[in-house]
């Protein structure tokens, strides 16, 4: 609805100028107007050409692209924004000439959500990313096709590096206590009785706190546990 808002409230103003000022409101007008549309299709693609040329790395793969829609830039530059295989990076052209550029990482990125707008064709959708380690970014009049194609693959990455930061969470909580793992017994420690302080009731203890810090499950658990015992029998 923001876009419908922005196109009143520029036909109101144009409508005042043209009225009440006639002559130098209007020259105004019309200087915007020119500069706004004039050239524009040059400006994309200079600025995809920017993006493609100067801005990727090496061997940085482009997933998709997409330019902000007029109707939410009738007062300001538009906005591109890009996806690629290792971050999102927002680019808008300077007044003067020249970009600027900000980019976030995918390991970063916490949430991903898509809005489309009441009128999706005039105003299209708006996307919203919130990261770990940055401020939260909120791109508006996004085309909806190419944001649908935009926040799916924000999701696909959101997911993968929340389960990596799961899988890092459980092996930094398991070398926290003791590092236990399910070959039995703890790494360098003893094998037989007498070899050592860690005796068979503390590292059944160390494996039942990995079960409470929800490091393994219980069947892990019971599998410890199992080895253990069995390790001790085999010695009596």
């Amino acid at each position: 609805m923001k876009a419908v808002g922005n196109i009143a409230a520029f036909v109101i103003i144009s409508l005042i100028l043209i009225t009440i000022t006639f002559g130098f409101g209007a020259l105004l007008l019309i200087v915007h107007l020119v500069l706004m549309f004039k050239g524009a299709k040059k400006r994309v693609a200079a600025a995809e050409d920017k993006l493609k040329n100067s801005v990727l790395m090496q061997g940085e793969n482009l997933v998709s692209v997409a330019l902000q829609l007029r109707a939410h830039a009738l007062y300001n530059r538009r906005k591109l924004i890009a996806v690629t295989d290792s971050r999102v990076i927002l680019m808008s052209r300077k007044l003067l000439g020249g970009f600027s550029m900000n980019d976030y990482q995918w390991k970063d990125l916490r949430d991903a959500k898509i809005d489309e707008d009441t009128f999706p064709k005039l105003s299209g959708s708006t996307l919203s990313f919130s990261f770990l380690q940055s401020p939260s970014i909120v791109a508006k009049g996004i085309p909806s096709e190419s944001a649908m194609t935009i926040y799916k693959y924000a999701q696909r990455e959101e997911q993968a590096w929340e389960e990596k930061r799961r899988v890092r969470g459980i092996e930094e909580k398991r070398a926290a206590s003791g590092g236990i793992i399910l070959g039995g017994g703890v790494p360098g420690g003893p094998t037989t009785p007498g070899a050592g302080d860690i005796s068979i009731v503390d590292e059944i203890r160390r494996a039942k706190e990995l079960v409470d810090a929800g490091a393994i499950s219980d069947a892990e658990f019971e599998e410890i546990k199992a080895k253990i015992l069995s390790r001790q029998a085999g010695h009596v």
